[in-house]
């Protein structure tokens, strides 16, 4: 199956036929585009300050909640994990709040907040799933950029890293079970250990040459680089 949003209707379709299998109107709309996620036989949706859970293969409402209390209403959901619903909140500027729910009904399991420091213009304020822990940037008395690991069950953290870099850049990172990969500057650098590797044939203008994941390898125009 295939589900698909536009901006007030999400609708599933059948991959071999293309047939529309079901739709439902306004069911989003957020002036910021939080997209729903879908994962394994569940769609979730967070519209305003409504969280609901649907079923895929039928489009039926399986829960719904108000999230007023526990998220407000400009929060984003980045991605599902098993019981996680992970959540991404910017209270100011500078100021994080990352809300971890449960995908079974909505109910709160914990939050991490962080504070950024007003001299760095990007960060990695996106949380990611990866080798067993939610990883999630924040910042040292200093203003050293920290990779810190949290455990899903009760978000206690369970590895903290130094990034090798001052801030994530404009560029996105890319994530896998081993790495987390930097474009600008260049990196690579493992969960396991915090080990960091440069990489310069990788680095790019700002703002150009997109780059991937597929198939093992890291796609950059017409190079790529084995990643293991």
């Amino acid at each position: 199956r295939l589900v698909a949003a536009a901006q007030r209707t999400v609708g599933c379709f059948d991959l071999t036929t293309g047939a529309l299998q079901w739709a439902t109107t306004n069911a989003w709309g957020r002036p910021d585009g939080c997209p729903p996620v879908a994962t394994g036989n569940r769609l979730y949706i967070l519209r305003g300050a409504d969280l609901s859970a649907s079923d895929v293969e039928t489009g039926a409402t399986l829960w719904k909640m108000d999230v007023t209390n526990s998220l407000g209403a400009s929060a984003r959901l980045h991605f599902v994990q098993g019981d996680l619903l992970m959540f991404r909140k910017s209270t100011t500027e500078t100021n994080m709040q990352f809300h971890a729910l449960s995908a079974k009904d909505g109910s709160p399991l914990w939050t991490f907040a962080t504070v950024r420091p007003k001299s760095v213009a990007y960060a990695g304020d996106q949380p990611f799933y990866a080798s067993g822990l939610v990883w999630i940037n924040d910042w040292d008395d200093k203003g050293k950029m920290l990779w810190k690991g949290l455990k899903p069950a009760d978000g206690a953290v369970s590895k903290t890293f130094v990034s090798p870099v001052g801030g994530i850049g404009c560029h996105p990172m890319l994530v896998t079970d081993r790495f987390a990969i930097g474009r600008r500057p260049s990196h690579f650098m493992s969960w396991e250990d915090g080990k960091a590797y440069d990489n310069p044939g990788m680095r790019g203008a700002c703002r150009q040459a997109p780059y991937g994941l597929a198939n093992g390898q890291i796609c950059l125009q017409q190079c790529n680089v084995p990643f293991g």
